[in-house]
Formats: C-alpha cells, sequence, structure tokens
C-alpha cells in the first residue's frame, strides 16, 4: 500500500518539479527506477520500457549525451576486429614436429581434418 501511495505521489508531482532540476533529476531515477521494478515484478516489460523511454525525454541533454558516447564505444569495441584484438592461430605444418598434423607418420603431408 506504501508503495502504491509513493507511486501516485512521485506521478502527480513530476510536473510541477519541471522547473527544478535537481528535484526533477531525482524524480526521474524514481520514476524509472518504479518502471524497472513493474516491468521484473509484475511481468509488464513492455509497458514499462515505454514509460521509461517517456521518462528519458527529460532526462539532461548531457547525460544523454554522455550516455550516447558509452553506448557506440561499446558497439565499436564489440563488432571491430582489429589485428591486435583478433589473434588467429597459425596453420600447423607436416613435419614441423607435430604428430597430430599427419595421418600417418611418413610426413606425406597429409592433414587431418574433421
Amino acid at each position: 500500500m506504501v508503495l502504491t501511495y509513493a507511486t501516485v505521489i512521485v506521478q502527480v508531482a513530476f510536473p510541477f518539479t519541471l522547473f527544478n532540476r535537481r528535484v526533477k533529476n531525482v524524480l526521474l531515477v524514481l520514476m524509472i527506477g518504479e518502471h524497472a521494478g513493474i516491468a521484473i515484478l509484475l511481468g509488464l516489460p513492455f509497458f514499462s520500457m515505454a514509460m521509461i523511454a517517456a521518462d528519458a525525454v527529460f532526462l539532461p541533454t548531457v547525460f544523454l549525451l554522455w550516455l550516447g558516447h558509452k553506448v557506440s564505444l561499446g558497439r565499436q569495441r564489440l563488432f571491430t576486429r582489429t589485428p591486435d584484438r583478433l589473434r588467429l592461430p597459425g596453420q600447423r605444418r607436416a613435419g614441423s614436429g607435430d604428430e597430430e598434423a599427419t595421418r600417418s607418420g611418413d610426413g606425406a603431408g597429409h592433414t587431418l581434418v574433421g
């Protein structure tokens, strides 16, 4: 019951805090947390995602730019393959002392496949 009244108070008070930046940011954190809780506890993820997206409109521009930069860096690290990050083993050659590479011990150069 306390959470229900707290949710109603936060939702009703939010429009009156739009001109006070600090209180608005605190209420935004509370509202996003409430909607994340609704997604997990009540099993309403699509409603919660829509409400979090609507609440995100009121986030500070500096924070949104910072978050966008961090997301683009993460995406770049995840999907960029550079020679420094991608290290593949070299091909094994027959006759280099590697007994697993040949099918028979005669060194004919037949490699095992499969």
